[in-house]
């Protein structure tokens, strides 16, 4: 048994708080965790544009849900009094402290890098850029029926989506989202990605204007794309299996539309990629012309 060097305990001390410096805030990671069923969106954090917490939007507060449900949107962050004292002084206290990690992760990365030598050729490489199409603010503008020109109508829904619900979710709405794991009591919709065979896909079309939004599963299984699913409680997408033409994230927040102002859900990447948590009744159009 080899006695360590100082200098890889010097490392081992050093490197674990660097490394934290060059991570997304803590709540990011939380985001894909598993969430109970009364989890919805709008339990989101909502950054700032240097990343720190601004608020955080909960389901508590019944009089700000009614707003975002039924009146217009314009993009404005709601601030939760009680919170956003906390979440600045959580930020300030970070920034204080940002530059000393930020310059001990560099030279603790250095080393260690220096140490262990160069990559091997199998090593795995960065993933090429994203191929997210973004949008500003104006896509959700509002219209003649909150964010969209049309309605939902229930001649065009499948898989017995709640048209009610549909409506208040694609036109009404910027946070708010279907209960966690709701898809899952949804048997026409498990029945059709179940009976795929190997190959064959499920357009989803928005349940406003009828437009595909996502083609699933691509490149990996429908048990795969049913487990994410289950893991996460929607309906979860890859970067492949999204039809830019159509779809839109806006950068800031991450919440992802479709191009004619209907809410979808929230790009909350993981360890593989981006992930567009997507709420079925905003994806179950029949995409009639």
């Amino acid at each position: 048994f080899a006695m360590p060097s100082l200098f890889q305990i010097l490392l081992l001390i050093i490197l674990p708080s660097a490394v934290n410096s060059f991570l997304p805030p803590p709540s990011l990671p939380q985001l894909s965790a598993h969430r109970p069923a009364a989890f919805f969106e709008e339990d989101l954090p909502t950054f700032a544009g240097d990343g720190s917490e601004v608020a955080h939007l909960s389901t508590s507060n019944s009089g700000q849900n009614a707003a975002l449900m039924h009146g217009p949107t314009d993009g404005a962050v709601v601030k939760n009094d009680v919170e956003a004292p906390v979440a600045s002084a959580v930020a300030n206290k970070s920034k204080r402290r940002v530059l000393i990690k930020k310059g001990l992760g560099i030279v603790a990365l250095a080393a260690a890098a220096a140490a262990s030598g160069p990559l091997p050729a199998s090593a795995k490489l960065p993933s090429p850029a994203s191929p997210i199409v973004y949008c500003d603010e104006s896509v959700m503008s509002k219209k003649s029926h909150g964010t969209t020109e049309g309605s939902v109508e229930a001649s065009s829904l499948r898989w017995g989506v709640d048209e009610r619900l549909a409506d208040k979710i694609c036109s009404f709405n910027r946070h708010f989202a279907e209960p966690g794991g709701s898809f899952e009591k949804n048997d026409a919709f498990l029945k059709q990605v179940s009976a795929l065979k190997p190959g064959e896909t499920i357009t989803f079309y928005d349940t406003v204007s009828q437009r595909p939004l996502f083609v699933a599963p691509i490149g990996r299984t429908p048990e795969q794309f049913l487990q994410e699913s289950y893991v996460h409680g929607w309906p979860s997408f890859r970067d492949a299996e999204v039809v830019w033409e159509n779809t839109r994230v806006l950068k800031l927040t991450g919440e992802t539309v479709s191009l004619t102002g209907t809410h979808l859900g929230h790009n909350l990447p993981d360890r593989n990629g981006n992930r567009y948590c997507i709420n079925l009744v905003s994806v179950a159009g029949i995409g009639k012309a």
